[in-house]
C-alpha cells in the first residue's frame, strides 16, 4: 500500500494544500515548512495522533475556532485506487466565565460515509489493520513501549514452547518440572516468595524466644543441689537420733514404733500428692502446645489457600476480559463486508463510431472492440473473485480464532469457578478444624491456670494419716520428760533450722527440675525453626530454578525472533554483577545497545527495520515517514519492501517533493 496524494483543508497551518507523492518520496524544507504537517495528517486520520504521539493533536488553524479541518489520502491498495477522508467538525459553547469547546470526527472511503466502526471494519477488509498502523509506520512507536509490551510481540514471532516443556529438558530444573504439571509458572513464583517471606519472619523470631527461655532456666546444677539435700536429711538424721535418746524413758516402744510407721505413710501420701500435681501440670502443658501447634498449622493451609484464591480470581478477571474481547470481536466480524462487483460502463452505439469522423467503426473493429471489453470484464471479474475468496478465507480464519479465544475464556472461566469453589470448601472445612482447635485451647489454657484438685481419696488418706501422727504424738508427749535441759533446746533449734534449709533446697530442685519442660519447649521451637527453613530452602530453590526456566526460554527464542529482522538484533537478558540474571528488552545494532557507540543515523535505519520486519511479519504494507532523515546519506537509505516517505531538512523556502 502506498499513498499517492495528500489533501488538506483547514488543517493546522494549511488553508487548502494537495500534495501528490512518488513511489518513495523525499519531502524537502526549512524548518516549520510543512513537512511534519503531511505527516501529522497521516497519523491523525489512522490514529488520532501526531507525528510526536500526542493524543487528540488540536488541528484546528490558530485564530479559529469553528473550522472543519480535512484530510484526504488518495492510496493505492493492491493496484487499486481509494480515497480516505477525515473530517473534524469543532464548536464552542459558552458556559459562564468559561468556553467549552466539543469536536466530532467523521469518516469516508471513496465519499461514502461511515460510522468509525464501519471505517476501521472496512479498511481491514482491505488488508489494512488501523490499530497497527503505529507500530508499522512510524519507526519510533515500538521502542517507546515498556520492555515487557515488546517482548509480548517478540514473543508472538516465535513457535510456542510451553514452561513445562522448557523445564523438562534439564536436571536442575526437575522439582520446577513436577511444580509445572498443576501450576503456572506465574503461580509457583507468587506461592514460592510467599512462603519464602513467611519462613524469613519465623526463622527470625524463634531465635528471640529460644534465647527468652534460656535466660528464665535455672544455672544451678541439680547434683550440688541433691548433695545438700543429702547432707541436711542426715544431719537431720543424727539430730533426730539424739533426740530419740533424750526423750523420756518412759515413752513405749510401741508407741515410738506406731509413730514411725505412720509419718512414714503420711510422708508416702503427700509425695504422691506432689507427683499427681505435677503430671496433672505436665499434662496440661503438652497439650496447650500440641493445641498450639495444630492452630499453626491450620493458619500455614489458610494463608497458602489464600494465595491460591487471589490467583484464581486474578485468572477470573483476565478470562473474563478475554471472554468480553472475543464478543467483542464477533460483534466486529459480523460488520464486515465486501463490496459488490463494480461493472464497467457497457458498450453503447455511441462507443461504435470513430473519433475523428463521426462515421461508425467497421464491423472488424466493431467485434475487436466488442472482444477487449468482453476481455477486460472477464479480467476484472477474475480478479474480483480472488480478491472475495481471499476476503472470505481470511473472515472465516478470524471467525475461528475468535471462537477459539471465547472458547478457551470459557473454559477458563469454568477451570476458575471450579477452583474457587474448592478453595472455598477447603477454607470452610479449615476454619471449622482451626475453630474447634481455638475452642480446644481455651479449655485448655482454662485447665492450665486452675488449681490442681487432688482425687478425694488420696486427701482422705492423708488427712486421716495426720490425724493419727498428731494423736501419737500427744500420747508419747505425755509421756515426755520434758525436762531434758539445754540440750535439747538447742537439738530442736537445729532441726528448725535444718527444716528451713530443706525447704529452700527443695524449691531450688524444682526450679532445676523446670528447665526439662522449658527444654521441651526449646526442641519444639527447634523443630519448628527447622522445617521453616527447609521451606525456605525449597522456595529458594524453586525460584532459582524458574530464573534458569526464564534464561532458557530467552535464548530459545531469541534467535528466532531475531531471524524475522535485517539489521536489529534484540538482547532479552542480561547478567549483573553480582552474578544474578535479570530479564530485558534492548534492541542492538552492530552489537551495540542503542544510544552506546550508535550514532543517530544507524539508529533511525535500525529503527525503519523494525517497521518493516514486522509489516513481513504481519503480513501488512504501509507507508513509513520519517523524520529527520537529513541524518542518513543517500548510500544507507534502506530498501523497503514498502513506501518510505522521508522528511528532510533543508534550504528550501518552500516544500519541495522529490523521488528517492
Amino acid at each position: 500500500m502506498g499513498i499517492k496524494r495528500i489533501e488538506l483543508h483547514d488543517f493546522k497551518g494549511v488553508k487548502d494544500g494537495t500534495y501528490d507523492l512518488p513511489e518513495n518520496p523525499i519531502i524537502a524544507g526549512q524548518n516549520g515548512s510543512g513537512k511534519t504537517t503531511l505527516a501529522d495528517a497521516y497519523f491523525w486520520v489512522f490514529s488520532d495522533c501526531d507525528y510526536s504521539l500526542a493524543k487528540n493533536p488540536n488541528v484546528v488553524p490558530l485564530n479559529t475556532t469553528e473550522a472543519e479541518p480535512t484530510v484526504t489520502l488518495v492510496l493505492d491498495m493492491d493496484g487499486k485506487e481509494v480515497t480516505v477522508t477525515k473530517t473534524q467538525k469543532n464548536r464552542s459553547v459558552k458556559d459562564g466565565d468559561t468556553i467549552k469547546r466539543s469536536s466530532t470526527n467523521k469518516y469516508f472511503i471513496n465519499n461514502v460515509p461511515l460510522t468509525e466502526r464501519d471505517f476501521k471494519a472496512k479498511m481491514l477488509s482491505l488488508n489494512f489493520d488501523i490499530n497497527m498502523v503505529l507500530p508499522l509506520s512510524h519507526p519510533h512507536t515500538f521502542l517507546s513501549q515498556k520492555a515487557a509490551d515488546m517482548k509480548k510481540i517478540l514473543f508472538d514471532m516465535t513457535d510456542s514452547h510451553t514452561d513445562l516443556e522448557i523445564a523438562q529438558k534439564d536436571e536442575d530444573t526437575k522439582e520446577l518440572a513436577e511444580a509445572l504439571e498443576n501450576y503456572t509458572l506465574e503461580e509457583i513464583i507468587l506461592t514460592q516468595k510467599a512462603t519464602k517471606k513467611k519462613a524469613d519472619e519465623e526463622t527470625k523470631v524463634i531465635p528471640e524466644q529460644i534465647i527468652g527461655m534460656e535466660r528464665v532456666k535455672s544455672t544451678e546444677r541439680i547434683d550440688i543441689w541433691l548433695s545438700k539435700k543429702g547432707e541436711l536429711e542426715e544431719k537431720k538424721s543424727i539430730l533426730n537420733n539424739r533426740k530419740s535418746e533424750l526423750e523420756a524413758k518412759e515413752t513405749t516402744e510401741e508407741i515410738r514404733h506406731q509413730l514411725f510407721d505412720v509419718q512414714k505413710k503420711l510422708s508416702d501420701a503427700e509425695n504422691d500428692l506432689k507427683n499427681a500435681e505435677h503430671d496433672f501440670r505436665r499434662a496440661t502443658a503438652d497439650t496447650v502446645l500440641s493445641l498450639k501447634r495444630q492452630i499453626r498449622e491450620q493458619e500455614d493451609v489458610l494463608f497458602n489457600i489464600d494465595a491460591k484464591v487471589k490467583i484464581a480470581e486474578d485468572r477470573l478477571v483476565d478470562a473474563n476480559r478475554r471472554k468480553s474481547e472475543a464478543a467483542e470481536e464477533w460483534k466486529d466480524l459480523k460488520n464486515w463486508y465486501f463490496e459488490e462487483f463494480n461493472v464497467p460502463e457497457k458498450l453503447h452505439e455511441d462507443n461504435m463510431v470513430c473519433p475523428t469522423c463521426g462515421q461508425k467503426l467497421p464491423e472488424n473493429l466493431r467485434k475487436r472492440k466488442i472482444a477487449e471489453y468482453e476481455k477486460d470484464l472477464a479480467e476484472k471479474k477474475r480478479q474480483y473473485e480472488v480478491r472475495k475468496a481471499m476476503w472470505e478465507d481470511k473472515l472465516k480464519a478470524e471467525k475461528e480464532r475468535v471462537t477459539q479465544k471465547g472458547q478457551a475464556a470459557c473454559d477458563e472461566l469454568r477451570q476458575c469457578e471450579t477452583d474457587m469453589e474448592n478453595y472455598a470448601s477447603m477454607k470452610e472445612r479449615r476454619l471449622a478444624q482451626k475453630k474447634s482447635l481455638e475452642k480446644q485451647l481455651e479449655v485448655a489454657m482454662v485447665d492450665e491456670e486452675r488449681p490442681f484438685v487432688p482425687e478425694e481419696q488420696m486427701v482422705q488418706l492423708v488427712d486421716s494419716l495426720r490425724e493419727r501422727e498428731s494423736y501419737l504424738k500427744q500420747l508419747m508427749a505425755s509421756s515426755l520428760d520434758i525436762a531434758n535441759g539445754d540440750e535439747m533446746k538447742s537439738i530442736k533449734a537445729e532441726l528448725a533450722e535444718c527444716d528451713e534449709k530443706l525447704v529452700e533446697v527443695e524449691k531450688t530442685l524444682a526450679l532445676i527440675r523446670h528447665n526439662d519442660e522449658i527444654d521441651y519447649q526449646i526442641r519444639s521451637l527447634e523443630k519448628r525453626k527447622m522445617e521453616q527453613e527447609q521451606k525456605k530452602a525449597y522456595a529458594e530453590q524453586l525460584l532459582y530454578q524458574a530464573d534458569l526456566l526464564s534464561k532458557r526460554k530467552n535464548d530459545l527464542m531469541v534467535d528466532e525472533i531475531n531471524s524475522h529482522f535485517s539489521m536489529v538484533k534484540w538482547q532479552l537478558f542480561e547478567y549483573q554483577k553480582n552474578g544474578g540474571y535479570k530479564e530485558i528488552c534492548v534492541p542492538t545494532i552492530d552489537g551495540y545497545r542503542f544510544g552506546e557507540s550508535t550514532n543517530t543515523g544507524r539508529e533511525l535505519v535500525a529503527k525503519l527495520d523494525i517497521c518493516n520486519s514486522l509489516q513481513k511479519f504481519y503480513g501488512m504494507k504501509m507507508p513509513i515517514f520519517l523524520d529527520g532523515a537529513e541524518s542518513l546519506n543517500d548510500f544507507n537509505v534502506p530498501n523497503l519492501d514498502t513506501q518510505l516517505i522521508l522528511l528532510t531538512v533543508t534550504n528550501d523556502k518552500e516544500l519541495v517533493i522529490r523521488g528517492c
